[in-house]
């Protein structure tokens, strides 16, 4: 999962209720900024959404629950083919604290799948996130030296 990138951009919607016409992106160029006249507040040259001509938003994930955020469609079509994948039996998870609440429901969503094969290892020298089976407190590049070694140890 990615937290989206100004350089695509998405609907908003229109007001005075905005909500998305569509879940799509598209291509951002250039940074758009919009002009706010500090005196009276409003804002101009806000990006339309090609479709409805509604406002469109840089397509970033807002800390928060963010639910109007759209990934990226080819992003997550791979992640939702990963999500209903039988293979992967360990997610590692490097730096999260578990804290966000989309990270944390993807990751306990797709270990309730099977509970019993599916084992989660957080890296991260700060938090644990309460839903690991394995925490290590290491920042990224020691975590990661640390399970090499352990793998190339393991008698399988």
């Amino acid at each position: 999962m990615e937290h989206g990138s100004i350089w695509r951009l998405q609907c908003a919607g229109k007001l005075p209720n905005p909500k998305p016409c569509c879940f799509e992106t598209w291509e951002n160029v250039s940074v758009l900024l919009c002009v706010l006249d500090e005196e009276t507040m409003p804002a101009s040259q806000i990006p339309p959404c090609p479709k409805c001509k509604g406002i469109a938003r840089t397509n970033t994930y807002l800390f928060g629950g963010d639910y109007g955020f759209v990934d990226h469609l080819p992003q997550y079509q791979n992640f939702q083919k990963f999500m209903q994948n039988t293979l992967p039996q360990v997610a590692i998870l490097i730096g999260s604290s578990g804290e966000v609440p989309r990270n944390e429901n993807i990751i306990v969503r797709w270990k309730m799948q099977k509970p019993q094969q599916r084992k989660v290892i957080s890296i991260n020298p700060n938090a644990q996130p309460q839903f690991s089976d394995l925490h290590l407190s290491k920042k990224a590049s020691e975590g990661i030296e640390y399970l090499t070694r352990q793998l190339k140890n393991a008698k399988f």
